[in-house]
């Protein structure tokens, strides 16, 4: 902690000279060759993105795998993207899957989402459907829309769950309340296959969502008797 303390008062002190010189010291980046993580992001970013630095990925690359070392969840997934598709560094799927699962532990809905993927195809991980399920319920409940999206599929297709109309219906329900229109495609598809029990249950679940904004209240009451939808509902014509 000393050492670090007088590296930066030697690098403030250089540059107060800058600033004689009538140069602008980038506080950011002083920090960044001190090794603190935060600011290795948002260096790595400006490579990344071309933004106030010339791009350039494999510096990106260099600096999101340093903060990356030290924990910092923003840099995990970006060093994790990049491995993935070989920006700035050698393709490396399961050293993506790593460190996509160490961003996971903070609740990144993005790596969630971008690992889930990896077990669905069988990319640096075992094909795993239901690993990837888990991962895409996961990012679904705390908001991730193309996972909402592809849960609602994974329901629909019995793919590495068990098939429910009801449920992927729900999904649907969610993705298409949370903007993505074309998903009224899919409702309507579903609303032809359900029974009147099974539409009546998923309208339930829906409704106790926009009631409560709660993903846990509203699945539970998938789960509970379709006496209810019954009575709401009717039962469907013979």
């Amino acid at each position: 902690m000393k050492l670090k303390t007088i590296a930066l008062t030697a690098l403030l002190l250089l540059s107060s000279n800058s600033l004689l010189a009538g140069s602008q010291p980038d506080t950011v980046e002083m920090k960044s060759r001190l090794g603190h993580a935060p600011s290795q992001y948002e260096i790595a970013e400006r490579y990344y993105k071309g933004s106030t630095l010339p791009k350039n990925y494999a510096k990106a690359a260099q600096l999101y795998m340093k903060s990356a070392e030290q924990g910092f969840p923003k840099s995990q997934y970006s060093i994790a993207y990049m491995l993935e598709h070989g920006q700035g560094i050698q393709k490396d799927f399961k050293s993506a899957a790593y460190w996509y699962r160490k961003s996971v532990a903070s609740n990144d809905t993005r790596s969630m989402l971008r690992l889930g993927r990896l077990y669905d195809q069988g990319l640096g991980v075992p094909k795993d459907p239901s690993e990837a399920f888990k991962l895409y319920k996961q990012a679904a409940e705390l908001g991730s829309m193309t996972s909402q999206l592809n849960l609602a599929d994974m329901y629909e297709k019995g793919d590495g769950v068990a098939q429910s109309n009801v449920k992927a219906y729900f999904w649907y329900k969610i993705v298409y309340h949370n903007g993505y229109k074309p998903a009224a495609d899919n409702i309507a598809s579903l609303e032809k296959r359900m029974s009147q029990d099974e539409l009546g249950s998923a309208t339930i679940a829906f409704a106790t969502y926009l009631d409560e904004k709660s993903f846990d209240a509203s699945l539970k009451s998938l789960t509970k008797d379709a006496e209810e939808a019954r009575e709401q509902f009717g039962r469907p014509a013979h």
